[in-house]
């Protein structure tokens, strides 16, 4: 704090390494701002502080006796890309476990959600739902760092059913007058218009079936569209053939992935 008259540890040490400063968390000390002649303790100063504001070095490092009594900086590490987006009916699989860097344990724990204390353990699991989740700990000497994270739902997309009132496996369908169909749904009628396209690969050309387009239109207020593919008879003995049908607009959530 401002006008503080005390030192803090900030988590680095040689006591692994005589000279060679590390983090507590055993990463390699890549910026330093030693007081001039620092270190300079040996062996008998193993921890690094920083001098207070109101020290005649203030903001500069000092090695000194790991026992001498500090306050402490504790980091919690940030990183706004760790932000999840899942799927909901996973969201019983997320667990939210903070790694704590420094500091002088016991520590006191307190998650938020959404602005609402929620949970006073280190590691949090079965959350309510997406939102802002954010941490906070406290260690025994008075330091508070915190960090927060948000949980997202995908939002659903359309998806495709393939069915047929001509045979019982739609996936396969001989020549003739037989037809199956591709379904394309939205989770709920739409205020607009929703246009998609797919595309078609596969052993099968274009001259083995009939498909009206690809693309494809759901009207608002509608639920779902069809589109009848059927099998061109051709005479000629050329085996089992596949069409696959791929849909891009499908997200990695849907009960129904490209086929």
């Amino acid at each position: 704090p401002t006008g503080s008259t005390s030192n803090y540890w900030i988590g680095s040490n040689d006591y692994n390494d005589e000279g060679n400063f590390t983090w507590a968390n055993g990463e390699p000390v890549n910026y330093t701002n030693w007081n001039p002649g620092e270190p300079n303790g040996g062996s008998n100063e193993n921890g690094v502080e920083i001098f207070s504001i109101n020290s005649n070095s203030p903001g500069y490092w000092n090695d000194a006796p790991a026992w001498v009594e500090r306050r402490m900086i504790l980091e919690i590490p940030c990183d706004p890309s760790n932000d999840i987006l899942i799927c909901e009916d996973d969201l019983g699989s997320v667990i939210l476990d903070p790694q704590i860097v420094g500091g002088i344990p016991p520590y006191e724990y307190t998650w938020f959600y959404n602005g609402e204390v929620i949970s006073n353990e280190e590691i949090l699991s079965n959350i309510p739902g997406e939102g802002l989740y954010q941490f906070f700990a406290e260690e025994a000497c008075g330091g508070i760092d915190g960090d927060q994270v948000v949980v997202s739902f995908i939002e659903f997309a359309p998806y495709v059913e393939l069915i047929s009132y001509d045979v019982l496996d739609p996936s396969i369908l001989p020549e003739g007058c037989f037809e199956s169909i591709l379904q394309f749904n939205v989770p709920e009628p739409q205020n607009n218009d929703v246009s998609l396209d797919f595309f078609i690969t596969g052993s099968a050309d274009s001259t083995d079936y009939f498909i009206e387009s690809t693309n494809v239109t759901i009207p608002s207020g509608e639920s779902f569209v069809h589109i009848p593919i059927s099998i061109l008879v051709d005479n000629e003995e050329e085996g089992v053939e596949t069409i696959i049908f791929n849909f891009p607009f499908i997200d990695e959530c849907s009960d129904w992935l490209p086929k």
